[in-house]
């Protein structure tokens, strides 16, 4: 049989896959720019982040796994999803990506995980149950990786950065990007390994680690210190609890003075707490701001915090994540206002029986209200007995009122990781579709997965009865 028909058979049996699950009635529509992209290689790829860019195309962050190493991938596409060009960075081991930023001078930054052995950032089958994370294998130490290149995805310039410990060996992760819209500053923020032990082992103690770059050569931000009168590099800002594990998820910016938003979450005895962690540049340290950490959300005890937003009304944030009733997953949404996470409000979406539905994703919409992106495996929504992972994204309005639903996915689990809504009013999600038969098969394949839907979360351009 050839192959290339073969190949595009495939594609067009999951796109329909994909539309059928999405489909409440039959229609016919052909609206512009909506599609279902694929992208990567043969293995194992996955993707972990996309921005709309300058030009009305998309960009987007993910991992090349070669089965054996892996490199950190970006993905430059027009406003059709066709890609103009890809790149990859890492060293001979393994290497993740996790954000994407592009920036004032239409260049991009890229940052992730650096691997100077085969250490791994992965869920042990062990550790999955408890929620916590563990290692494949552990020696030497992982460095915060970034990568800047221009707009045509030329590499300008690449750097690794550690923290200074001599005493204990020290590990570094990269997380999320922020980009300052008015100067060439960027918010590094991740995770530091402050001691480990022997390969195999589970962390010990995971920090908040952030640190301020200067994009145009990817050092330390330097200020003029007055105390000195001389130029420093900026002090970063290394944040968390003894002895348990504070998860860096995302960041925002929160204005033109430096100031920014962190959410992580913490397991601190032993449950999965919220976090929002504040913080600006003071002088030449990066600095936990003097409003509180908020971390006393205790009717959402074992919670893990997704993405944190700016939402639609002036100084309030949107945080999304799950809870876990019994043996379910539900999503939840927060609404928080003002210094101190004043007036918090609390919405819970998805199906709160026999279900695992993860809040990863939310943005706020131009009406108002927001959209939150999710993974489920609920029978209400996917409509399948199998429990296999799907995307679900849903439209909230201002009230927090579920608008409506959309569920989206392939033959294996799949995973949502993004979701924004575009200049024309539609919604792009970002993610992984799996297309394998979900049971070990070696000849299984993920592919890093756009979805351009429309402003009422439809793939309209592919007529379908």
């Amino acid at each position: 049989m050839n192959t290339s028909f073969l190949k595009i058979s495939v594609l067009m049996l999951i796109s329909f896959s994909l539309i059928t699950l999405s489909c409440k009635k039959k229609y016919e529509t052909d609206k512009a720019k909506a599609f279902v992209k694929f992208y990567g290689g043969l293995n194992m790829d996955n993707a972990v982040d996309v921005q709309q860019t300058s030009d009305g195309g998309y960009v987007i962050a993910g991992t090349s796994n070669t089965g054996t190493s892996a490199d950190m991938l970006i993905i430059k596409t027009n406003a059709e999803g066709n890609e103009e060009w890809h790149q990859t960075f890492g060293g001979p081991n393994y290497d993740e990506c996790a954000s994407v930023a592009q920036l004032p001078d239409g260049g991009y930054v890229l940052l992730g995980t650096y691997g100077k052995s085969t250490r791994k950032w992965v869920y042990n089958p062990d550790e999955i149950a408890k929620g916590e994370l563990g290692l494949e294998v552990g020696k030497d130490t992982t460095q915060m990786y970034a990568v800047k290149l221009n707009s045509s995805g030329v590499l300008l310039w690449e750097k690794k950065y550690d923290y200074s410990n001599p005493s204990v060996k020290i590990g570094t992760f990269g997380k999320t990007i922020v980009s300052n819209p008015f100067n060439t500053d960027c918010l590094f923020a991740g995770m530091v390994d402050s001691s480990y032990g022997t390969p195999g082992s589970e962390f010990v103690n995971l920090d908040l680690f952030a640190l301020i770059i200067d994009s145009d050569n990817g050092n330390l931000k330097q200020v003029f210190n007055t105390a000195t009168s001389t130029i420093v590099d900026t002090k970063p800002l290394r944040y968390g609890t003894v002895d348990s594990h504070d998860i860096t998820v995302n960041a925002i910016s929160m204005g033109s003075n430096n100031e920014y938003q962190i959410s992580t979450y913490t397991t601190i005895a032993n449950d999965k707490t919220p976090r929002l962690v504040s913080c600006r540049l003071n002088g030449v340290a990066l600095v936990q701001n003097t409003a509180p950490t908020k971390t006393d959300w205790n009717e959402l005890e074992m919670v893990r915090a997704g993405q944190v937003a700016v939402a639609s009304i002036p100084n309030q944030l949107l945080l999304t994540g799950y809870k876990e009733i019994g043996t379910n997953k539900n999503i939840f949404v927060m609404t928080l206002g003002g210094a101190g996470y004043s007036n918090l409000s609390i919405q819970n979406l998805g199906d709160v029986v026999s279900s695992a539905d993860e809040g990863v994703s939310v943005t706020k919409t131009t009406d108002g209200g927001y959209a939150v992106l999710a993974n489920t495996n609920s029978t209400t929504y996917t409509g399948s007995i199998e429990k296999l992972i799907d995307v679900l994204l849903i439209k909230v309005d201002a009230k927090g009122v579920e608008s409506w639903n959309k569920v989206f996915g392939g033959r294996g689990d799949d995973q949502a990781v993004k979701v924004i809504q575009t200049t024309d009013g539609g919604y792009l999600i970002c993610g992984t579709i799996g297309f394998g038969d979900n049971t070990g098969n070696p000849g299984s394949t993920n592919k890093l997965t756009l979805m351009k839907l429309d402003s009422n979360g439809d793939i309209s351009n592919i007529k379908y009865f």
